[in-house]
């Protein structure tokens, strides 16, 4: 078999359906825009369509949870300058630093008592679950006592809940003693005084550390027998990245986010990649407080890496800590409550016009949408144009033009025994599969006939636009014009010519919203605003895939059609009107090939 090319995006299907509303508007403007290479109706359809986020409840495999806790000096108070009022005189013209425990973001320690509230109640799912905890201020690990001092060391290992519980107490005893002793420092008597006070673990927020010390716990418990399916670690800090020792504050680095980011990516992103290779699942959930409650952008810049990094999108604002509360409104509870439900998010929606064939500049009608154009069926083939599966029946013609023509086609389906009648939603048949052998070497058996590679391209529109649907290439540029092949199709432009400042053939938008009408958990929506056309047939083949949002194992990949035709308008040869176009979406456009789902 010859083929030009192919595309790749990864999908796997699964069988859990959207909740999909639509709207379907008939008046359709079109007005005349030019191309490169030829004058082309440019139809804007007002065409709508609504998908909910899909989330089914999903209780994983063995979890272990990492609690990664701010111990910096910001949780306690701050510090302040102010006059001293020292025996009953006010001291001017010098400033003197006083501690206030009412600056801090969490003075009382209520992240403690949430985390360990979450170890005794929701996190506590059977009594063999795991935790690891480690505390970060300018180092990270766990409190390691050398005679009067004190440090953090970071310990790879995974214990018991009581265990969990007891490092926790150890954190919170710490920082109440260290907040007593900054609080000797209060106006209008005592100014600080660094000389009278032995070195203290709370001081800055290096992420680094903590990073750090969490690519070292996962990865060793990785390579151990009693290693987990899913790792969920809270992240939990009050500021943005500061650590002097990292080189990140030196006056000298422009970008200190950037600087922050790639110290911690040089271990992390190994870590992500060494659990995905071994088919183990880790969601990193960046989560920040502060004192105001408000929204900070700042710390955002910082914990965004972390978030995207570990799968979860974007950093979580508890607001202030002095609302944490337990039971069922445990913030940490509450997540994990999210956590467990299968979320789905569109990664890609891509349209495209199945009765047209771009061949250099010139888009050329195929109207039986079999990947040979109409006039290639009459003069060359002498096939029918407007029968897909005219040469040799059930086999689609433009897989006989792939074989060499109608007598090698008929040669190769002899040697099958298929089913004519039986075409899958993704229109191919059965044999067409089997002609192709594409039952016997597709990537996953279940995706035969569907994406037979997995990647993320429909069998039937690879073989209309001249790809490979049993090799995956989507990062190529074959015609070299600085789109790969998975873009120029998801544009609607001809992989195999240079065509980046073309207009593109389709614009599709999709914008998602947290509340949608019909929908419990958000949604997204989809609108055709244009697409390029001659007269004839239109049949738009729009498919996406949804991916979920905290599961490796899980995915879904739709399709759908719209049609419509246009026709010439006698009083204005450059208008086109289109015929009534059929309803966007169906429930029997859905498909359901395979279902892979994590149980207890």
């Amino acid at each position: 078999m010859i083929y030009k090319n192919n595309i790749a995006i990864f999908f796997i299907i699964s069988s859990i359906f959207m909740l999909i509303p639509f709207q379907n508007c008939s008046k359709v403007a079109i007005t005349a825009l030019p191309s490169q290479a030829e004058v082309l109706p440019v139809a804007k359809p007002n065409v709508t369509a609504q998908s909910c986020v899909n989330a089914k409840s999903l209780q994983p495999e063995k979890t272990k949870f990492v609690f990664i806790i701010d111990l910096s000096r910001s949780n306690l108070g701050e510090f302040f300058k102010d006059d001293l009022l020292f025996n009953g005189r006010l001291t001017t013209g010098q400033r003197y630093s006083f501690f206030s425990s009412e600056l801090g973001t969490d003075p009382d320690g209520k992240r403690f008592d949430a985390l360990k509230d979450f170890v005794s109640t929701c996190g506590n799912r059977d009594l063999n679950t795991e935790y690891s905890v480690i505390g970060f201020s300018d180092l990270a690990g766990n409190i390691q006592t050398n005679g009067q001092s004190k440090t953090l060391i970071c310990q790879p290992s995974f214990y018991s809940g009581t265990t969990a519980i007891q490092k926790i107490d150890e954190m919170q005893l710490l920082a109440n003693t260290e907040r007593t002793i900054y609080e000797r420092f209060k106006k209008p008597t005592t100014p600080y005084s660094s000389s009278v006070v032995a070195p203290l673990l709370s001081k800055q927020t290096n992420y680094v550390a903590a990073t750090d010390c969490l690519s070292q716990t996962i990865e060793n418990d990785l390579m151990s027998a009693s290693s987990a399916v899913n790792y969920q670690v809270f992240f939990v800090s009050d500021g943005a990245a500061v650590a002097d020792s990292t080189g990140c504050e030196s006056t000298s680095v422009i970008d200190k986010v950037k600087c922050y980011t790639d110290l911690m990516d040089a271990k992390l992103n190994y870590t992500m990649k060494l659990s995905s290779a071994l088919s183990k699942n880790i969601r990193i959930h960046s989560i920040y407080y502060s004192k105001s409650g408000n929204r900070d952008t700042n710390i955002e810049n910082y914990m965004k890496y972390l978030s995207i990094v570990g799968q979860t999108n974007e950093p979580i604002n508890l607001g202030n800590m002095s609302n944490a509360t337990s039971g069922s409104q445990n913030p940490f509870c509450k997540l994990l409550s999210v956590d467990r439900s299968l979320v789905y998010k569109t990664n890609s929606i891509v349209a495209v016009n199945l009765n047209r064939i771009q061949i250099g500049t010139r888009m050329m009608l195929d109207s039986d949408a079999d990947g040979i154009t109409d006039e290639d069926e009459k003069n060359i083939f002498h096939s029918d144009p407007l029968n897909p599966r005219s040469m040799v029946p059930g086999v689609l013609d433009g897989i006989c033009k792939i074989l060499g023509g109608r007598e090698k086609c008929i040669e190769e389906k002899s040697k099958i025994t298929c089913n004519a009648q039986l075409i899958n939603q993704f229109n191919m048949s059965d044999c067409d599969v089997k002609i192709l052998k594409l039952d016997q070497y597709a990537t996953n058996p279940n995706l035969a006939g569907i994406d037979s590679d997995n990647d993320g391209i429909p069998d039937y529109i690879e073989i209309l636009k001249g790809l490979n649907p049993l090799s995956t290439d989507s990062n190529t540029d074959i015609d070299g014009d600085g789109l790969t092949n998975a873009e120029e199709l998801s544009l609607g432009l001809d992989p195999f010519f240079p065509d980046k400042n073309t207009l593109p053939p389709f614009v599709f938008s999709s914008t998602f919203t947290d509340t949608i009408s019909g929908c419990d958990n958000g949604g997204w929506t989809y609108h055709l605003d244009s697409i390029m056309t001659t007269v004839g047939p239109n049949q738009v083949m729009m498919y996406f895939k949804t991916i979920s949002q905290n599961s490796i194992n899980e995915s879904e990949f739709r399709m759908h059609t719209l049609n419509f035709e246009f026709i010439q308008d006698t009083k204005n040869k450059n208008q086109f009107l289109p015929t009534a176009a059929t309803p966007l979406i169906q429930p029997s456009d859905f498909i359901v090939v395979e279902k892979k789902v994590s149980t207890p």
